[in-house]
């Protein structure tokens, strides 16, 4: 069997069906995309979710420790890892809005 890991970018209200629904078609997980920066720990994060969750949590402390952590990244995180969705912000964040609703793109 091939599980689908439904990655929904910027959290577009019109496309969540489809991304919930091959997510639970497939026994996978509907995860969300708001900072196309954070790509790489997100598909990361996937593979390491296949080999053993000890491996996803010791690669989320990473993800914080360096800095990288935020509230998209922790919804991705409590899913992949079957948590409650905490409530609140995450460690950085000032006042809650919509994850999506910025995008940062750092310029050289």
């Amino acid at each position: 069997d091939v599980q689908v890991h439904g990655v929904q970018a910027l959290s577009r209200k019109h496309a969540t069906h489809f991304y919930s629904e091959i997510s639970r078609r497939t026994d996978g997980v509907h995860l969300p995309l708001d900072q196309f920066s954070a790509i790489s720990d997100l598909v990361v994060a996937v593979c390491f979710r296949e080999a053993r969750p000890s491996v996803l949590e010791n690669f989320e402390k990473e993800i914080q420790s360096g800095g990288r952590y935020n509230r998209s990244l922790q919804t991705a995180f409590d899913k992949l890892l079957g948590r409650e969705r905490k409530a609140g912000a995450a460690p950085g964040d000032m006042n809650a809005v919509l994850p999506g609703r910025f995008q940062v793109l750092k310029v050289d």
